[in-house]
């Protein structure tokens, strides 16, 4: 996969040929594809790859940080973007960070869903652990459907982008394995582009390019900084 919008939507086409897509809270152990997103940068980038899963059917669960140093969930622009991901049927979920405590892990996980499930209307289901890996933490989720959890998780039958790398396997090969077991997969919504082939520098340059237009249009209310910016006080690149 070149980590391209178009082929995503192959990619997708081909998974409907093969089987249904079912959100977290709905799993009830049949042989499906459980899509997944970790959220861990953008959620203007998840609201893209929402869009594109339900104009081709496809079900998905968004887990979003709360406490996340690159976007605030609370602020009014992402706020609407979460309710547009949950409008396009999709689940949302919550990305938790559990190297952020020490101990009572399912507590404050809870605090933290409390937080997510105010901005959408209803309650928080399911969890899937931030970084366990680096931070070698595997608490048990018992609260929530644990994405992490045996009853949705077998390292066979799941296929992950984790840093734009597959880990050997081949998507659309792995996808047919959906005849043998349910299959999880984990697709980071920042990797993906229009025009694909991007790594990790050039996409947070543009992350970052981006946030800073709009901070530039949202300012430009400020009657102040409109004037110190056609007077060109500081020196700013945008476009």
């Amino acid at each position: 996969m070149i980590f391209s919008y178009n082929e995503l939507s192959c990619f997708y086409k081909r998974i409907n040929e093969l089987g249904d897509t079912v959100l977290f809270k709905d799993f009830e152990g049949q042989k499906c594809f459980l899509i997944r997103h970790d959220i861990d940068w953008d959620l203007s980038a998840a609201h893209e790859m929402a869009k594109i899963e339900n104009k081709f059917g496809i079900k998905a669960t968004y887990f979003i940080l709360i406490n996340s140093d690159n976007y605030n969930v609370l602020s009014k622009s992402n706020r609407k973007l979460i309710l547009n991901i949950k409008s396009l049927n999709h689940e949302i979920g919550l990305h938790f960070d559990a190297s952020l405590y020490v101990d009572d892990f399912n507590f404050h996980a809870q605090k933290e869903a409390k937080i997510l499930g105010s901005i959408i209307g209803e309650k928080i289901n399911s969890v899937a652990l931030h970084n366990p890996s680096v931070n070698n933490l595997y608490p048990e989720m018992n609260s929530f459907n644990d994405a992490y959890s045996e009853v949705f998780f077998n390292p066979d039958f799941y296929l992950s982008d984790a840093r734009y790398d597959f880990r050997g396997k081949i998507p659309l090969e792995f996808i047919k394995k959906i005849k043998e077991n349910f299959l999880q997969i984990n697709l980071h919504p920042i990797h993906f582009s229009e025009q694909g082939h991007e790594n990790y520098v050039i996409t947070f340059n543009k992350m970052l390019e981006q946030r800073l237009v709009d901070f530039d249009q949202n300012q430009m209310k400020n009657s102040t900084y409109k004037k110190n910016r056609t007077n060109n006080e500081y020196s700013i690149n945008l476009k």
